[in-house]
């Protein structure tokens, strides 16, 4: 029998599939011309993997456990590339930004900041209040982030330091992610399903019983 899957992610350009075991293992597989043929297996050592993403370029993937480090990984090779947060015992998501910088918050209200080249900076959490557990980020840089309580989603510019919050939102906010276009957030609430912010209001999707 083999291991039991529990994150899967393609790549932007849909050439490759990968996958996170509770083995703990990563695996890179082909998927051009309608066939999904196996790849690189990389081992992760004891790391319980909750999170795995593509860069927007699709050039690293990022591999995070519930708490640091989180790894970085070149998608072609399956070679590690970089390892950041360790001695951190809480970690948000980390989530990419469009030029392919990754941010993640490492708790006492810091958020670490990774460059495309693997250099580290922090900067200040949002606000009190707010986590990027959840974040998400547009095609246009905008990072639209939770509370910590889940009723409210924001705005949030990290260069300028303002949040703008979103009226209405749902409670109990879990997930963020943009249309490809930034032009729509959507929302999934444990309490009132998924939802759509089109710049102007919330609307909630019609979901089967």
């Amino acid at each position: 029998m083999g291991a039991v899957i529990n994150q899967v992610r393609f790549s932007p350009d849909g050439t490759q599939l990968v996958t996170c075991g509770l083995d703990r293992t990563l695996r890179l597989w082909s998927t051009t011309e309608g066939t999904c043929d196996p790849g690189e297996v990389v081992e992760l050592g004891d790391m319980d993997t909750w999170y795995l993403s593509y860069s927007p370029t699709g050039d690293q993937l990022v591999v995070a456990g519930g708490e640091g480090p989180f790894h970085r990984y070149d998608p072609g090779s399956g070679t590690r590339i970089g390892v950041h947060a360790e001695g951190v015992e809480f970690l948000d998501e980390p989530v990419y930004e469009p030029e392919g910088t990754l941010l993640a918050g490492i708790g006492d209200g810091t958020v670490l900041v990774v460059a495309p080249d693997g250099s580290e900076s922090t900067i200040p959490e949002p606000v009190e209040g707010y986590s990027l557990a959840g974040a998400a980020a547009s095609a246009d840089g905008r990072l639209a982030v939770v509370s910590n309580r889940g009723d409210l989603v924001a705005l949030w510019d990290r260069h300028t330091g303002t949040v703008q919050e979103l009226p209405g939102g749902p409670e109990e906010t879990v997930r963020l992610t943009w249309a490809p276009d930034g032009k729509v957030l959507y929302a999934l609430s444990l309490r009132e399903g998924i939802l759509a912010w089109d710049g102007e209001s919330w609307k909630a999707f019609d979901l089967p019983d």
